[in-house]
């Protein structure tokens, strides 16, 4: 279970990251260290090179060559710190609900936007290899695969130049650059923001009208550490402390309890603090709120599934009182016609299409039927 949170993989990569960086650190200063001392050995007084030796100036400059690899080196491990830090700020913003709405958007979108990068990314290079065969000849742009994709990249962007694509002609040039911005631009990049959109909306219809904002949340902190050091309210791992583990909640414990027993609870706990009254009411309110709007949906279900049922043997009771009232009017019917009754039909028909006679009287009697059936 640990491994399977994100947040835990991304604080060791942060650690690793960390650690990473300032072992690199370390080895490049003494890497550097070791190779102005090399270099002061082959300085003379004046500052000119003494007179060494050939093997002496190539062991130096293979020292030299090295150290600028590895500083090199390090500055592309230097590029991924900021990146571990960016995710380690996402997973501070997750304790805001406000502002975790962004990295949920993009943790719930990102198996759409998986599947329609792969389908974004074939289209996208088939659009490559067409400009290079197109443009290729003509333009430095698109004489390689880099410089095409880089150069594919700018005009999905907006960034281009027409009258140098049009050096081959404008029609040529038309009949790649218009499906590609129609297909590239108008369609699939609307696609895109179109799934985030809708997962934005959905995670925001889930977070409610009435999620607690940063100025709010920020308040609510201020007083708490202010009721704290006046010492009109005590911490609630404090008063959470005084309660056993949820794993070994006694049956007896777990019922709930009044606000002299919260207070009685707190107090054996910790003597020296008492849990004021203001504060043993706003804390039985919350939970009990709380424990409303955490359990408020089985309760919803169960309602639905007793209400399902009862419908169920109305719907049975009925059929079997209509099935009655057919039977009865096949054999009424068929009395009055003279003829020998239809055979039944199915529990949806309640009267069978009869030859009647041209009576005025059976033709009435059949239009109440209907009616009745209606």
């Amino acid at each position: 279970n640990y491994c399977s949170q994100t947040w835990n993989l991304v604080d060791w990569f942060n650690v690793v990251a960390g650690v990473g960086l300032s072992v690199t650190w370390v080895l490049l200063l003494l890497r550097t260290n070791a190779t102005l001392k090399k270099l002061t050995d082959l300085l003379g007084p004046d500052g000119l090179v003494k007179g060494a030796g050939r093997t002496e100036l190539d062991e130096f400059m293979t020292n030299l060559e090295g150290s600028l690899q590895f500083f090199s080196f390090t500055g592309d491990l230097l590029k991924i710190q900021p990146i571990s830090l960016m995710l380690r700020l996402f997973k501070a913003f997750a304790a805001q609900p406000r502002l975790s709405l962004v990295t949920k958007t993009l943790s719930e979108s990102c198996v759409d936007m998986v599947h329609f990068g792969l389908v974004f990314l074939t289209i996208f290079m088939t659009f490559v290899f067409a400009g290079m065969a197109q443009f290729g000849k003509e333009q430095p742009d698109f004489a390689s695969v880099q410089r095409a994709v880089y150069i594919c990249f700018n005009i999905l962007m907006g960034d281009f130049d027409w009258e140098s694509m049009t050096s081959i002609g404008r029609k040529e040039a038309a009949f790649w650059f218009l499906p590609f911005m129609l297909l590239m631009f108008l369609v699939l990049l609307n696609m895109l923001l179109a799934i985030i959109m809708d997962t934005y909306d959905r995670v925001k219809n889930k977070l409610g009208s009435n999620t607690e904002t940063l100025w709010s949340q920020g308040k609510e902190i201020w007083q708490r550490w202010n009721g704290k050091r006046r010492q009109t309210r005590i911490s609630l791992n404090d008063i959470l402390a005084s309660f056993p583990p949820e794993d070994h909640v006694e049956p007896a414990c777990a019922a709930k309890i009044s606000l002299p027993d919260l207070q009685d609870q707190v107090t054996k706990s910790n003597p020296k603090r008492a849990l004021p009254w203001a504060q043993a009411q706003r804390v039985m309110r919350h939970s009990e709120a709380k424990y409303k709007e955490e359990h408020e949906e089985a309760p919803a279900l169960e309602s639905m599934a007793r209400t399902a049922q009862r419908l169920s043997a109305h719907v049975t009771k009925a059929r079997k009182v209509l099935r009655r009232h057919r039977n009865l009017c096949r054999d009424t019917v068929a009395s009055v016609c003279g003829t020998a009754p239809p055979a039944p039909h199915a529990d949806g028909e309640l009267l069978a299409p009869l030859a009647l006679p041209d009576n005025a009287a059976v033709r009435g009697f059949a239009d109440r039927v209907s009616a009745l059936e209606k």
